[in-house]
């Protein structure tokens, strides 16, 4: 069963990209499961002992099997949790007596617990969602068992109890689990990326008070960042996050970034190598700022990928000219350190602080210059080659570039007096 499901998930229908670690977290998950149903199995005819009449199904119930799943959708995309939930369901059919019971409540409580933490960002939410998976599950059950005509009267309230409380179960339990997945397997969970994403937090306030100009630099470019990635199907969250703290390293010279000045500017005075140096520090100074405030890896990726190894031109132009000799330039002093972005959310960052950024020094931001602005950029990007590490297809790239579009429109239409 377990093959089968990786074979239909991975390899034929969704095409699904899973690491070493992704197949360790399912394994140890559906272990763990599959131990608490063989747990109840060893505890039941002591719970049959002790509570005469409860019948051995309801003992099955009250096991938090939506856990799983609940998990999964926090950590992997939801396909894999809809993949999880039926085997789950099926291997627990197999172990316990009446086995299609079983499973049709346990895919029924599982499918509910992941849609309603689909979207969860605080304990409750959580909580409230197992509720909801248990409720379900109650329903399903003794919907099967009036079907069956093998149940009446207490039977029933035994086996809705016991699914009302495997599902309450799976929520409490998912708020302990979730921080140790996070810590034991690297994940960003959607709860935590809301978390990062408070304006309250620490890091992006210290940003707003000293360099208010980039923080509405990345403000505006989490919302094209945001829009361009529900378009192609990424995480909209993710990238919303990694755009909020993708220039946090500028709060270490803020007044040497052309939004936090005030009409004097310091680079007229400096070197063109002088004035690459200085920009170029601001990747590795928002790193180690997202690292020291315990960013996971994945926001820190936009703050390491939003420059690839794009030339400086203003400064390199301005040393190109001070060379006599033909061709004795060198422009690698005037590059950014870094590598092509490795996911979709990233390569989306990217593009929309470049978008971002060149849309505030058109003198008239009319709708016909932004347009050819944002096709101009994504020409520049694949003809550069920095999307080709991401899983961006040509197809999301069209609805990106649309998606952008219109979300820039929108913005300077917001921004107009």
């Amino acid at each position: 069963l377990c093959s089968v499901g990786y074979l239909f998930g991975a390899l034929r229908v969704f095409r699904r990209t899973l690491r070493l670690l992704d197949l360790t977290f399912l394994a140890v998950l559906l272990l763990v499961e599959m131990l608490g149903i063989v747990a109840a199995d060893a505890v039941t005819p002591l719970v049959k002992a002790l509570v005469p009449g409860v019948s051995s199904s309801a003992i099955f119930f009250a096991v938090p099997v939506a856990l799983g799943a609940m998990t999964v959708r926090l950590t992997l995309p939801p396909d894999v949790s809809l993949l999880f939930a039926l085997v789950v369901a099926l291997i627990g059919g197999v172990v316990v007596e009446p086995g299609i019971h079983f499973s049709v409540v346990a895919v029924a409580t599982s499918l509910t617990g992941a849609a309603g933490v689909s979207r969860s960002e605080r304990a409750g939410s959580m909580l409230l969602a197992g509720v909801g998976a248990g409720v379900v599950g109650a329903l399903a059950a003794i919907a099967l068992e009036l079907f069956r005509g093998a149940g009446t009267g207490l039977d029933l309230v035994w086996l809705g109890s016991a699914a009302l409380l495997g599902g309450a179960l799976s929520g409490v339990l998912l708020v302990v689990v979730v921080p140790l997945v996070e810590a034991v397997f690297g994940y960003v969970t959607e709860p935590r990326l809301f978390r990062l994403a408070d304006l309250n937090n620490p890091l992006l306030k210290d940003l707003v008070v000293h360099a208010p100009g980039t923080w509405h630099h990345s403000v505006r470019t989490a919302e094209l960042a945001e829009a361009a990635a529900r378009a192609v199907g990424a995480s909209p969250l993710l990238a919303r996050t990694m755009a909020l703290y993708h220039d946090v390293g500028k709060m270490k010279q803020p007044l040497m970034f052309g939004e936090n000045q005030k009409g004097d500017n310091p680079h007229d005075r400096m070197a063109p190598v002088e004035s690459a140096n200085v920009l170029r520090a601001h990747v590795a100074d928002g790193i180690a700022l997202a690292q020291e405030a315990g960013l996971p890896r994945a926001v820190i990726a936009g703050i390491e990928d939003h420059h690839v190894d794009n030339l400086m031109e203003s400064f390199a132009a301005k040393a190109r000219s001070a060379v006599d000799e033909v061709g004795a330039f060198d422009e690698q002093p005037y590059r950014y350190v870094g590598r092509p972005p490795q996911s979709k959310e990233a390569a989306l960052v990217m593009l929309a602080d470049q978008i971002e950024g060149a849309s505030r020094n058109l003198g008239d931001p009319t709708p016909a210059r932004l347009r050819s602005l944002v096709d101009v950029l994504f020409a520049r990007a694949i003809d550069d080659d920095t999307l080709g590490e991401c899983d961006l297809s040509l197809r999301d790239l069209t609805v990106a570039r649309d998606a952008l579009t219109r979300a820039l429109l929108r913005l300077h239409r917001q921004a107009a007096p």
